[in-house]
This record gives C-alpha cells, structure tokens and sequence, in this order.
C-alpha cells in the first residue's frame, strides 16, 4: 500500500504507556493533521513514527517497506521531520542550514557533490527562499526560519514528511504561508505528510484528513467534516465547543462557547 501505515503502535517512555494500539494511514499526496488536547500523545507518536522512541508493538510501512527494519541512516533517506522548534546556529547560512539535510546521502567525512547542491537549491526555491541563500540564519524572521529548516527537510528527498507544531510561535500571515507551502509540497511532490497542530480550524482548512487523539488513542479518523463534529470535540477537549459551517470556503469551523456575554 502506497503512503505511511500504521498498524497497532503502541509506544511510551520506560514503563508509562503514552500511544496505545494507533492505527492510520497517510495517502501519497495527502495531508493528515493530528489533533488532540495537550498530552494526548500527538509528539511522542511523531517521534515513535521517526524511529526516535522504539515502539513496543505494531508496525511502520512505507510504500510497503517496514521503516522499523530500517538503519538510522536508511530511514532519513524516505523519511524527513521538521520539529517543534529546530536550534541553529546564528551564525550559519541558509545554504548551510539546507544542506543539512543531505547528510544521509554523505559518506564518512563526505563533501557535498554539485548534485547535492543542486537539491538543496531547489529544495529553496520550492520554499521560496532562494533569494535568502546567503543570509545568515540568526538574521531571518521565525516564518523565514521555519521555510528554511522544511527546505532542509525537502532535501533529504523524502517519501513521507512528518511535522511537529511547523506554525508554533509564528503569527497568522506566516502561520498560513507555511500551511499553505506544506499543503502545496505534499501534492507537487506526491509526498505523505503528517503534522501535528493545535489549531482545528486551519487543520479543518488546510489538511485532507484528520485523527483526532485522545488519551493516547486515535478516536477518530476521517474528513474534517466526519471528525470536526460538537459531540466528538466537546467529549475529547472537555470543553463546550460549536462547529459551523466556514462561510468562506464550507469547512467545519470550530468555536469556543466560552462565558456568556456580561452587560
């Protein structure tokens, strides 16, 4: 089966139980949002996904290959992650930053061929940054830095691009630049994309499916407007919450009761 699939992983730190049986599967040209309240799981599942934190049981395929069966090495040649927050030097390059990510594809003490610097320059002109190459990273805004660290992502040439929180910290115009950028690479690039996000109304917005996690499982997997409902999002943030139709663009949107007015 083409694309990332997840079958009964269950993962956790030492004895504590954080992802429990999760199951899913993220199409080729597809983005899938992982949504859920703080501490459902949605990171650890990212990092278990990444091979960072051994699973306990179940199984990882892409495009039918066991990711699990895979080197370190091996598996940052078809899979690629972008972090909550990346921490680089100030006084490194956006070319440098980028070419980061060819690193899989050295050898022991390698240097970058012209075909590796060939990627990573498409890699940032497909994240428009090119005309940024020289500039040194500490000197970008977070919006300039977050396209310069999935550039480095894009190099690796990835089949399935894992994302945690990519718009945390940024403000709206740049928080829908990235998501758009994102939405844009997983069709162009026939990529598998996974992220996490907080936000239910650009996950309703911007990705094609949604899993909604909850206490470490996944209770819900579908269409925004299969998952995004009152009583699915009411029970699993434990808050009162409406969902409408977006007027804009017909997409669930996703309000807060909240208290009632005062006079």
């Amino acid at each position: 089966m083409d694309g990332l699939l997840v079958e009964n992983l269950s993962t956790g730190y030492r004895k504590h139980p954080v992802v429990t049986n999760v199951d899913m599967h993220v199409n080729r040209g597809n983005i899938v949002a992982l949504v859920g309240p703080n501490g459902a799981g949605k990171t650890t599942l990212i990092r278990a996904l990444t091979g960072i934190l051994p699973s306990v049981t179940g199984q990882v395929h892409l495009d039918g290959v066991n990711l699990q069966g895979l080197t370190s090495l091996q598996r940052a040649r078809r899979v690629a992650v972008v972090p909550q927050q990346a921490f680089l030097p100030d006084s490194i390059t956006v070319t440098q930053v980028v070419l980061l990510g060819r690193t899989p594809y050295l050898t022991l003490w390698g240097k970058e061929s012209p075909s590796d610097c060939r990627i990573a320059k498409e890699a940032m002109k497909n994240t428009g940054i090119d005309s940024l190459a020289d500039r040194l990273i500490g000197d970008l805004s977070g919006g300039e830095q977050q396209r310069a660290v999935i550039a480095r992502a894009l190099a690796q040439e990835p089949d399935a691009l894992l994302l945690d929180e990519p718009t945390a910290h940024l403000d709206l115009k740049h928080q829908n630049s990235i998501l758009t950028l994102v939405r844009n690479l997983a069709v162009e690039k026939n990529m598998a994309v996974l992220l996490t996000m907080h936000d239910l109304n650009q996950a309703a917005a911007y990705a094609h499916h949604v899993a909604l996690m909850v206490n470490g499982k996944i209770e819900a997997l579908g269409t925004p407007d299969e998952v995004f409902t009152t009583q699915k999002l009411s029970q699993a943030y434990g808050t009162p919450v409406n969902v409408i139709e977006n007027p804009n663009n017909g997409a669930p949107l996703v309000t807060n009761i909240g208290l009632p007015k005062s006079n």
